[in-house]
């Protein structure tokens, strides 16, 4: 009954009730019944599979790890993260950071400019909603537009009809047949510096600037199909300058103005919009180009078209969501996040391979497992719990030596093992299944009248 880890399957007489008032003491095997709590090992193996003979009482556990040591990685991210946003807030260029915005000092930025109007005299007012623009634009302000691509055609309507002088950037067909339909798109072309080859007062007295990009001819006023447009004027003067030196339309130029006398409305068309950026407006005639076509009133809105402006929602029943009004470098915010959060995935996940036996780090003797549960019975006080166990391993090792089922109840068991010892079946009865014990010497006694059972039925 040596199998261990259980009182009911050691040997008889290996584990017993003790004589000093508890369950635990160990008799008739040789197995000490003084260890100090019979779950310490007696063979110990580190992890080199050294074998270390001996208890380990007096061994220290491994601390857990320090809250560094489990977060250092984590921690590392993080100071990489901050440094990345503190090195690109150092690093970024003054003002917004996006193209011709007059409070950005960046090389493609049109912060110069703006500080060359202001110092003109032009009052020069930031604006990227269209109801603003609306109700500032009058006859006698200039309105530079930007993007104005994004402009649905009623919108466009809008602003042609505020009497301002537009100026436009790089505008698009669409744009063009609304706010200014005496023109027509000539093509694109390499950038190179020319002179303005045309009648207009401010091109002649800028001189040569840069050109190419974009370039615009004069329109034959025929509709573009599937285009809202509005009808040109009679009266309008169309003036092409700064022709290209090659290109799909000999006659295109990247300035163009139109000027309606009879209406009172005066387009200017910059096609290079390398003429207003910080980096090129000191170079050949493009500042003065600039100045004079943007400053020829004393107030200048500069007016950015935002899509998400509510302003142009093309249906009123229909106003545009809580998402088509974030701001758009939150889409970028989100796409950077979903990228961290894949990384740190891939980083802290474990990839599960085969399965890898491993040495068990400990041996422990059976004696040594049913000597703790005694002792554990002894503190307990629990008697009745160790008369069953030492009741239910007598039963089974006599049911085995009497050769019936090992599930037989204890009421066969004592007939049968009554017959082969010569007692009495009521006595052999209560010693199987009688009534608990009441102190230590009764469960002392229990163990020794088993004991002598089973060595009187073997013997016979």
């Amino acid at each position: 009954m040596s199998t261990g880890g259980d009182v009911e399957d050691r040997p008889r007489g290996d584990v017993r009730p003790g004589t000093d008032g508890g369950t635990g003491a160990a008799r008739g095997t040789g197995t000490a019944g003084d260890h100090a709590a019979g779950f310490a090992p007696e063979v110990r193996r580190d992890r080199a599979g050294a074998v270390d003979d001996g208890d380990d009482e007096g061994a220290v556990p491994a601390a857990p790890p320090s809250w560094w040591r489990r977060n250092r990685g984590l921690v590392a991210v993080a100071v990489l993260v901050v440094l990345g946003v503190v090195l690109a807030v150092l690093t970024a260029p003054r003002g917004e950071g996006r193209p011709l915005a007059p409070d950005n000092a960046a090389p493609e930025g049109a912060r110069a400019l703006a500080q060359v109007l202001t110092r003109q005299g032009v009052e020069v007012v930031e604006a990227d909603r269209l109801d603003d623009v609306l109700s500032t634009a009058s006859a006698g302000t200039t309105l530079l537009v930007l993007d104005a691509g994004v402009l649905p055609p009623d919108r466009l309507a809008d602003l042609r009809g505020t009497g301002a002088d537009l100026v436009l950037v790089q505008p698009s067909l669409p744009v063009l047949q609304v706010l200014a339909p005496e023109l027509a798109l000539g093509g694109t072309t390499q950038t190179t510096t020319t002179a303005p080859g045309c009648a207009d007062e401010d091109a002649r007295a800028a001189g040569e600037a840069r050109s190419g990009g974009s370039t615009y001819v004069a329109g034959d006023g025929s509709a573009v199909p599937g285009v809202e447009s509005e009808e040109p004027s009679p009266t309008a003067e169309v003036q092409v300058c700064y022709p290209t030196v090659s290109g799909p339309a000999p006659d295109a130029g990247s300035y163009a103005v139109v000027v309606d006398e009879a209406q009172d409305r005066r387009v200017t068309v910059h096609g290079q919009p390398d003429v207003l950026t910080n980096e090129w407006l000191a170079e050949e005639g493009n500042a003065a180009l600039a100045v004079r076509s943007l400053g020829r009133t004393d107030q200048l809105l500069w007016y950015r078209a935002d899509p998400f402006d509510p302003a142009l929602a093309r249906d009123v029943d229909d106003p545009p969501t809580a998402v088509d009004l974030l701001p758009t470098w939150v889409g970028w915010l989100a796409v950077q996040l979903f990228v961290v959060f894949l990384v740190a995935v891939l980083w802290r996940s474990r990839r599960l391979g085969r399965l890898v036996p491993e040495r068990l780090p400990a041996v422990v003797r059976s004696a040594e497992t049913t000597e703790g549960r005694a002792r554990l019975y002894r503190a307990a006080g629990a008697r009745g719990a160790a008369a069953r166990s030492l009741r239910r391993a007598s039963s089974r090792r006599l049911a085995a030596r009497l050769a019936t089922s090992a599930g037989a109840d204890p009421t066969t068991v004592a007939r049968l093992a009554a017959a082969a010892s010569g007692r009495d079946p009521a006595a052999v009865g209560l010693l199987l299944d009688g009534p608990d014990p009441t102190d230590d010497a009764s469960l002392v006694r229990l163990a020794d009248d088993l004991d002598r059972l089973e060595r009187e039925v073997a013997h016979r």
